[in-house]
């Protein structure tokens, strides 16, 4: 079972500071949700843990190895990475998209694995009418379920979600974290995820982590979650509600 470490990373744009001696753990079978306003290094952080971008200072590990000494494709089968926006859309079906998450292990043509893991991961997110259709024919929210599958199609032991349901109805946002956290758990990954849905985020995770201006302001388990810590970090006053299953339920704070 593969661990996560992110020790002390920080990382800056020329001299603008986006992240800030920032470190924790993820475990197998964990879900962690990275909250925060525009601007605090959600996406930075994810881009860094996908080695797009080489922090500063610090080192991530993977199982106690360094990420630095991980070849790309021994990345490619370890980590699964959705971007927030990817806008470059191939003539290519559905089909044949989610199939080039199984690049870094296939040969010359797939195997009857890579077509069958395809198709289960089809099955899973309910897409069996996309299929066939080309990707530059979907909506914005049947192209973000697409870009999703084909992450899971990769089976990587390490999922990295950016913004996952930006462009879902509550409907499909709900069924594709609920998919995504029982993966977590039957087999055992490691899914961070970044978003802008605090409520979202406090539904289907283990823990938070609030970023602000580039530190960690809280890292924990849900339910510990202060009001005061997200009224600081976002700058409004806001209500926490409590749900049957105790989970908290963020509102903004309308003054009369």
């Amino acid at each position: 079972m593969v661990t996560l470490k992110i020790l002390g990373v920080s990382f800056n744009y020329n001299s603008i500071k986006a992240l800030e001696n920032v470190t924790f753990n993820v475990k197998a079978g964990e879900v962690i949700s990275i909250i925060g306003p525009n601007g605090a290094g959600k996406t930075t952080l994810l881009k860094c843990m996908a080695k797009l971008l080489k922090p500063k200072h610090g080192t991530i590990l993977i199982d106690n190895r360094s990420l630095d000494l991980f070849k790309r494709v021994e990345l490619a089968k370890l980590i699964g990475y959705v971007p927030q926006l990817e806008e470059t859309r191939f003539p290519l079906t559905v089909f044949e998209w989610i199939l080039l998450g199984r690049k870094p292990y296939m040969g010359m043509k797939p195997s009857k694995k890579d077509l069958a893991i395809v198709e289960n991961v089809i099955e899973e997110l309910k897409m069996k009418h996309l299929a066939f259709r080309k990707v530059n024919e979907l909506s914005g929210g049947e192209w973000r379920k697409t870009i999703v599958a084909r992450a899971l199609a990769q089976e990587p032991k390490i999922l990295l979600l950016d913004e996952p349901t930006n462009h879902l109805d509550l409907k499909h946002q709900v069924e594709v974290l609920k998919l995504i956290r029982e993966l977590a758990i039957k087999k055992k990954l490691c899914v961070i995820i970044a978003t802008h849905d605090v409520n979202l985020a406090l539904r289907f995770s283990d823990k938070i982590i609030v970023l602000n201006e580039g530190k960690i302001v809280f890292c924990g388990n849900v339910k510990l979650l202060k009001r005061e810590v997200l009224e600081k970090a976002y700058d409004v006053k806001i209500e926490m509600l409590h749900d049957t299953n105790r989970c908290p339920i963020v509102v903004p704070k309308i003054e009369a």
